[in-house]
C-alpha cells in the first residue's frame, strides 16, 4: 500500500472529510486531494503532522511493505526510559569497577577469620593474639562494608537501568525517512516560499511524457523545484 492509500485509509479512519483534514494540516483541500491522487508527496514536516494526527509511525506512512500502524512508542502501556550511549557506556563501566570491588570487599570478609585461627594457635601468648585476631578481623570487615556501601552509592543514579524499561536515544532510521530528510533540507527554500496551489503548471502535459515517466521520485522533486525557480525568477 503507498503512501496515498494511507492517507485516504487513515483519513476515514479518524472520519475526517477532506477539508477538515486539510484544516487540521493548514493546507488547502486540493493539497490533500493531490496527495490522496498520488499526484504529489507531502514534504518531511507535514509527514510528521500526519504521523501525529493518526498516531502511528513515519515508518508506516513511508514504508510501503508496511501495511498495518504499528502504535507508537509513546501510547505504550508501559514507560521507557531513553539513555544515551554515554550514560549507558557510564553505567557499564561502573558495573565493571563496582565488580572488582565488591570482589575484594568478599575476600577480606572470607580472609578476616583466617588471621584470627592462625594467631590463635600461638598457646604462649594466647590472649594477646586473640585480641589482635579480633582486632584485624573487625578491620576487615568494616573496609569491606566501606566497599559495599561505596559502590552502592556509585550504582545509585543508575539503578533505573536495572529496574526500568529502557532504550537508547538513538534509533535506525528508515531509507525514507532519511530520504525526506534530505529533500527537505535540500528545497527547504522553496517550499517556505511555495503552497501546493501554486506548483508547476500540470495542464502543460509534462506528467504525461515518456521521459517524465522514466525519473525516479527524487529527481521529478527536483524538476518541480526547478521548473518552480525558472518560472519565479
Amino acid at each position: 500500500m503507498i503512501l496515498a492509500d494511507k492517507i485516504i485509509e487513515e483519513r476515514k479512519k479518524n472520519g475526517w472529510s477532506q477539508e477538515e483534514f486539510a484544516s487540521q494540516l493548514n493546507v488547502s483541500r486540493q493539497a490533500v486531494s493531490k496527495w490522496e491522487s498520488a499526484q504529489s508527496i507531502p514534504d518531511l514536516k507535514r509527514i510528521i503532522e500526519m504521523a501525529n494526527l493518526f498516531g502511528v509511525s513515519t515508518d508506516y506512512l513511508l514504508k510501503d511493505e508496511m501495511e498495518s500502524s504499528p502504535i507508537q512508542n509513546e501510547e505504550m502501556e508501559y514507560s521507557v526510559y531513553k539513555v544515551t550511549m554515554e550514560q549507558a557506556n557510564e553505567f557499564l563501566q561502573i558495573k565493571e569497577k563496582g565488580a572488582r570491588m565488591v570482589s575484594r570487599g568478599v575476600s577480606l570478609c572470607i580472609l578476616s577469620p583466617v588471621l584470627l585461627i592462625f594467631l590463635s594457635g600461638f598457646e604462649k601468648y594466647e590472649s594477646f593474639s586473640v585480641l589482635m585476631g579480633m582486632a584485624c578481623l573487625l578491620i576487615f570487615v568494616a573496609i569491606a562494608v566501606y566497599i559495599f556501601i561505596h559502590f552502592g552509592m556509585m550504582k545509585e543514579n543508575y539503578n533505573y537501568m536495572e529496574t526500568e524499561n529502557i532504550e537508547t536515544a538513538y534509533n535506525e532510521n528508515s531509507p525514507e525517512l532519511i530520504y525526506f530528510i534530505t529533500l527537505y533540507n535540500v528545497f527547504s527554500e522553496f517550499l517556505d516560499d511555495i503552497s501546493e496551489d501554486v506548483l508547476p503548471n500540470e495542464a502543460t502535459g509534462f506528467k504525461q511524457s515518456k521521459i517524465w515517466n522514466m525519473l525516479y521520485d527524487f529527481q521529478k522533486d527536483a524538476v518541480l523545484a526547478i521548473i518552480n525557480k525558472l518560472e519565479k525568477y
